[in-house]
């Protein structure tokens, strides 16, 4: 980068500077050799078979990253699966991308201790297309999980359960 002033300097151009993204990138494979004492887990997780990552840092997982595996002639991941941002709404109603910096987030760890991890999952994937930005927010969870899961599809499980018990002996055929 050339807007930093801190990092590693670049040896072949002093107006640009490595920063965190290199030794990260590294991470995910020589992690391996050290994630569990006297065990090397790199021949059973590498290459990996998924590697999913925010549009954010698509240049550095997309053309850095196999660069540097390339040349240290080791085998690249299978798949690369790109998502897009979480936005949540600020006071005015402006969309921002979710960020722990802004402080505008959705404590999945307070969603699931309240509605469960299953339901975050299904809010996940029903109110973001896969690839695309998607707006959140405790509201709309409250109101998908409320309409959707316990009215449409608690209702529909309680319909099955009870034909099945009915027509079927309460055995499925």
């Amino acid at each position: 980068r050339s807007t930093f002033t801190w990092g590693v300097p670049v040896p072949w151009d002093p107006e640009h500077v490595f920063y965190v993204w290199f030794d990260a990138l590294l991470n995910y494979y020589t992690a391996l050799s050290f994630a569990r004492e006297g065990e090397d887990l790199t021949e059973k997780f590498w290459p990996a078979d998924f590697h999913v990552i925010g549009k954010d840092i698509l240049k550095f997982h997309a053309v850095f990253w196999p660069a540097m595996l390339l040349a240290a002639d080791l085998p690249l991941p299978e798949h690369l699966f790109i998502h897009g941002f979480l936005l949540m709404k600020d006071a005015s109603g402006e969309e921002h991308k979710m960020s722990k910096s802004l402080g505008n987030v959705l404590d999945p760890f307070e969603v699931m201790d309240q509605f469960g991890t299953d339901a975050l999952r299904y809010y996940c994937f029903r109110e973001v297309s896969f690839g695309l930005d998607g707006s959140v927010s405790t509201t709309t969870f409250g109101e998908r999980y409320t309409s959707e899961l316990a009215n449409e599809y608690g209702n529909l499980a309680s319909r099955t359960l009870n034909m099945i018990g009915r027509y079927c002996e309460g055995a499925v055929p």
